[in-house]
Order: structure tokens, then sequence, then C-alpha cells
């Protein structure tokens, strides 16, 4: 039996049931949306928060994770603007300003990605991925002194990050400070635990643009020795050309073309065509021929092979095969034949 007492005690209960039902929806939505962002159903979970936000408009958490949807999705203009809400909401949102930079990087507004880049740094100043990310950013917009602070910042809290040695060596080569990029080279190529072969072929690559071609085939033999690989022998067998050793450079372009992918056709014809130029300056007319003759198969269109072809062919006492090479060069937008086609093609 009710009594007034038993239905003061009912009418409260009554009244607060359905506020606890229908409490705070844009919660329900951003829960819906994490677990449909979870199941990489970014679609779906842009739609829950797009609720959520609709519910709340400062719902601060709901506009980033709708930006790390919309991100997926691919559509960097929605989630940029997203994660500039983030920040409208709160400036102090660190990771809003790394997402935001990160999404300008990739769409080429480096400047921008710096700006935000450099704010992230402020908030998180012991965070060294945004360093890493700055340089990176720097480096693009070929600030490479910028860079090369950022680097060394980078490497102040962590003495063992490989890449941070390798990207600050390929900043400094950019400068041409050779030795000092052959010095983080050499530290990066220490610290790998996995291809330390690349860094000593950027070594080599760095004594080429020193005209170091002796120390260059030290450094790529270093990488061969490590693991082969066609392009160390390309490399290798290049300086030797350089340095006139051309027997030897011949045998590298050998080992290259049999390291080299059999289906890249472009690849294959760079490697012939090279090798042909080798057997060329070393009087092997005939093989390199052959090995033109080689390029052309994988590159119909290859126009520095026809216009070698023609002057293994000239030395070969063939003028008529050689002034068709050269013309065919010529028709192809090779400037350099038509010089040999005044000389020798009346």
């Amino acid at each position: 039996m009710f009594t007034l007492e038993s239905m003061k005690k009912l009418i409260p209960l009554l009244l607060v049931f359905p506020i606890l039902v229908f409490a705070q929806p844009e919660k329900k939505y951003f829960k819906l949306g994490n677990k449909k962002l979870d199941s990489n159903k970014y679609k779906e979970a842009e739609v829950y928060y797009t609720e959520a936000i609709n519910v709340d408009p400062q719902f601060e958490e709901a506009y980033y994770k709708r930006g790390k949807a919309r991100e997926s999705l691919g559509n960097f203009k929605g989630a940029a603007a997203d994660f500039t809400s983030v920040i409208n909401i709160n400036p102090k949102a660190a990771a809003a300003y790394k997402e935001r930079g990160y999404i300008n990087l990739s769409v080429f507004h480096r400047d921008s990605a710096i700006v935000d880049y450099e704010r992230w740094i402020t908030l998180e100043p012991q965070n060294p991925t945004a360093y890493q990310l700055t340089a990176i950013a720097r480096y693009q917009l070929k600030d490479y002194s910028g860079a090369i602070e950022d680097y060394n910042k980078l490497i102040l809290f962590d003495k063992k990050n490989v890449n941070a040695y390798a990207n600050r060596a390929s900043a400094k080569w950019a400068l041409k400070d050779y030795d000092g990029a052959i010095a983080d080279y050499k530290m990066a190529a220490f610290l790998a635990e996995k291809y330390p072969e690349i860094y000593y072929n950027n070594i080599g690559l760095v004594k080429l643009d020193m005209h170091d071609y002796k120390g260059a085939i030290e450094s790529y033999t270093k990488a061969i020795s490590i693991k082969p690989q066609f392009g160390f022998y390309a490399n290798r067998a290049h300086a030797r050309v350089m340095i006139g050793d051309y027997r030897h450079a011949v045998d590298d372009y050998t080992q290259a073309i049999s390291l080299d992918h059999p289906y890249k056709n472009s690849l294959r014809a760079y490697n012939y065509k090279d090798r042909g130029e080798a057997k060329q300056l070393g009087g092997d007319y005939t093989g390199a021929i052959a090995d033109y003759d080689q390029a052309l198969t994988f590159d119909p269109e290859y126009k520095e092979a026809y216009s070698g072809r023609g002057d293994a062919k000239n030395h070969n006492g063939d003028k008529v095969g050689a002034c068709a090479d050269w013309n065919k060069a010529s028709n192809l937008g090779y400037q350099p034949a038509n010089d040999k086609i005044k000389e020798f093609c009346k």
C-alpha cells in the first residue's frame, strides 16, 4: 500500500531514471567511433565522431579522433581542419600540432609543417621524434644547416640513433662538408644492426663526389663484402671507369647485370649500356655493340644506347650503321648525336 511518504521517495527515482539513460550521448557516439577506428572502419568511425561533435562542439577528443580517421581515409584537408579545431579548443594539445605538421609535410606545405613542429617542440621539448620530423621538413626545404641543428639535438637524446647520423650525413654532404658526412655515415654503419652496407655505399658516393675515386672503390668494396648488390657493383664500376680501369669495370658491370632485377627492363638496359661504354673505352668495339644491342632489346627508345652503338660502329668502320644509329638518337632528342652526324654523315 502506497503512503504519501513512499510516493515522495518514488518520485525522485522516476525523475532520475531517464536522465541516467539519456545523459551524455556524445560519449556514447565517441565510444562507438573508437571501436570502429580500432577495427580500421574509418568511414563509420568518422560518422560516429561527427555525431559526438554535433552534440558537443567543444569535444576535443572527438575532433582529434575524427582527424585520425579522416587522415586514414586520405582526407588530409578534413583531417587538418579537425586538428586545427583541437588546437583552437586547447592550444597546448601537442599531439594535434604533431598530426597537423605531419599532414602539412605530406602535402608539401613544409613551412607550415615546421611551424607546427616548432610549437610541438615548445610543448614537448624532451620528445626526440619532434626534432626528427622538424629536421626532415627543414631538409626538404634545403635548410641543411637547420636540419643539422635538429639532428644534433636528436642525437643528444639518443646517441645510438642510426637514422639521425645517416640523415645528418646527408645534410652535411649537401653543404659539401664531405669529412663530416663521411664521419656520420661511418658512425651509422658502426651502429647499424641491419644494412650497414648501405652506409659504406653512401661513403663511396661522397668520395666519388670528391673525385676520390680510389677511396670510393674501397668503400664500395666494403659494402660488397657485407652484402653483394647490383647497385654496389655498378657504382664501383663507374669509379673504375673514372680511373681508366676498364677491364675491372666490365667485370663489375657483369656482376651488376647478374644481380639486377630481371623484370626491371630499364635497369637492365642501363647496366648493359654502361658495360658497353666501358668495353668501348677499353677498345672492345664489337663487345660494346653487343651490349648496346642488349640495352636496346630492353629499352627500344634508349637514345644514349643508339648514340653509343653508333660510336662503336664508327670505330669498327661501319659508317652506314653508325649514321643510322646517330640519326635514331637524334630523332629521339639526343642532341650530342647531331655533332656526329655533321662530322661523319655528309
